[in-house]
């Protein structure tokens, strides 16, 4: 559930939130002369007291306040007060009812729909759902309460079966309607699980099957409707994991593109799986885009590649080749080594490569990846990271007297000008060796890792000053002593010239 909102009531208003009858006639007595906005703040924080239990219990003296508020000119002051009103009235149908006649006549559609909007975790849909109520009723029921994922999920398909939401504006609502929906705090707390340790068996239970009946509708709505359900819909419950899984074949391509840039969903097979399909042909004849694919998708997070995956694409012809190292680009979790071999091999291919961005891409996420390595994994993947700089740098390695230790020692190892089996020889060599990590020149993008620090410039030290200060200083009294002692000899000479 959200924090309560912090209302700011100013000092001076304090008396009339205290819970007597006394503060309550005062705000009745002050209420018409108070602006909007603070008959608003008032309101909410009752409303907020309301839920909390109190003894003694004065819903009944609460009640009269918001009795006041239904006569405002202002909707939302009497949206505030229907909201109340309904759930203090309930348990007396003839006062409720009453009451609701009212309020049917009142001209702003929020007002008349407030009376739906129930604080409960068990709402029911009613009859008629899409078919008999209005819009603004379907709102209120899902922007309060929690209304039942599996019952709401049901509505939804036969609706989309009846094919009400083929019209643009039922299209809009629909829209409208998922979108509260998922982010009310009833929902927020009981599907996202935030923070909670409880474990309800039966509780739990029913949210995995309200989740999973929520994920299996995704096909059978609209395009973006389905596209909604699949950016915002939790995909996993205490008793359930990768909920979606039923439906990853129906999806559409937005649909799907959507799904595998959310970060929280693993499905790491899936999006391997993905990543080794062959191009498919679009169909609208684009010539900027003649085929589609998800690989950049797919192996944007959780995917990785271990020497033998990596080789397999190193084995296709070089357009192919270059295609899917240009898609990996992006990808989070790739070896250290990969992006150095993606940026120099995308570069032999690429002879514009001075602005490729998929080399941009992968030096960025090189750079981004040494700096976050976590320190455990680390040694591994700057091990293999400076060996394969070495593989392809040792293409120039001719003469074996002009060879440093290091490359002396790899030397016999080197397989051609093959970067790739070098590189894997070269691993191989490494672990019967008795080097270290810090034996191997770090490689070159390994800069990176340490930020550049500004070097200011070089000023001079404070004594340094003082005898600068002190020698111009002695210097000018000196110059001024002399100019002094000079002028004593012309007066001494002009006397003795007049006399």
């Amino acid at each position: 559930m959200s924090e309560e909102l912090n209302n700011d009531i100013p000092k001076y208003l304090e008396e009339f939130l205290e819970p007597t009858r006394s503060s309550i006639e005062k705000l009745l007595a002050a209420f018409d002369g108070l602006s909007v906005e603070t008959q608003i703040k008032l309101l909410s924080t009752i409303e907020g007291k309301r839920s909390q239990w109190e003894f003694p219990n004065i819903t009944y003296l609460y009640k009269k306040v918001f009795l006041k508020a239904f006569e405002s000119p202002n909707s939302y002051v009497r949206y505030l007060s229907v909201r109340n009103l309904v759930s203090i009235m309930y348990g007396d149908d003839g006062e409720l009812n009453n009451f609701i006649a009212k309020v049917d006549k009142d001209k702003s559609s929020l007002v008349r729909s407030a009376r739906y909007e129930i604080d409960s975790k068990h709402l029911s849909l009613g009859e008629g759902f899409f078919t008999k109520q209005t819009h603004d009723e379907r709102l209120a029921k899902v922007r309060k309460g929690h209304l039942d994922g599996k019952s709401f999920a049901g509505a939804l398909k036969k609706a989309a079966k009846d094919k009400y939401f083929e019209d643009t504006n039922t299209l809009i609502e629909l829209i409208e309607l998922l979108d509260e929906y998922l982010r009310n705090d009833y929902n927020n707390s009981g599907y996202y699980m935030e923070e909670s340790f409880v474990v309800d068996g039966w509780i739990d239970h029913s949210e995995m099957k309200e989740l999973k009946e929520l994920w299996d509708i995704v096909p059978k709505l609209p395009d973006l409707a389905g596209r909604l359900l699949v950016q915002k819909l939790p995909h996993s419950s205490k008793m359930g994991r990768e909920l979606y899984k039923n439906i990853l074949n129906d999806l559409t391509d937005e649909q799907l593109e959507c799904l595998l840039m959310r970060d929280d969903i693993r499905a790491e097979e899936f999006r391997k799986e993905l990543f080794w399909r062959d191009e498919i042909p679009n169909d609208n004849e684009d010539e900027f885009m003649p085929y589609r694919e998800f690989w950049s998708q797919a192996s944007l997070y959780h995917f990785k590649l271990n020497e033998e995956e990596f080789a397999r694409i190193l084995s296709l012809p070089p357009k192919e080749q270059q295609k899917r190292l240009e898609s990996l680009s992006q990808a989070h979790s790739l070896e250290l080594y990969q992006y150095l071999a993606i940026i120099q091999l995308v570069t032999k291919f690429d002879t514009d490569s001075y602005d490729n961005f998929y080399i941009h891409f992968a030096k960025d996420e090189l750079k981004k990846r040494l700096n976050q390595e976590p320190e455990f994994y680390r040694d591994e993947q700057l091990i293999k990271l400076r060996l394969y700089d070495l593989a392809y740098k040792s293409r120039n390695w001719r003469n074996f007297d002009d060879l440093v230790s290091y490359e002396e020692l790899l030397f016999p190892f080197k397989v051609g000008d093959d970067t790739w089996r070098t590189f894997l020889a070269f691993i191989v060599a490494f672990k019967e060796s008795k080097l270290t990590l810090e034996y191997l020149p770090r490689a070159e993008y390994e800069e990176w890792e340490e930020e550049e620090e500004e070097i200011p410039l070089e000023k001079p030290l404070a004594s340094e000053l003082s005898q600068l200060n002190s020698l111009i200083s002695t210097t000018r009294d000196a110059a001024f002593q002399n100019r002094l002692a000079l002028a004593v000899i012309a007066g001494l000479v002009l006397i003795s010239v007049i006399f």
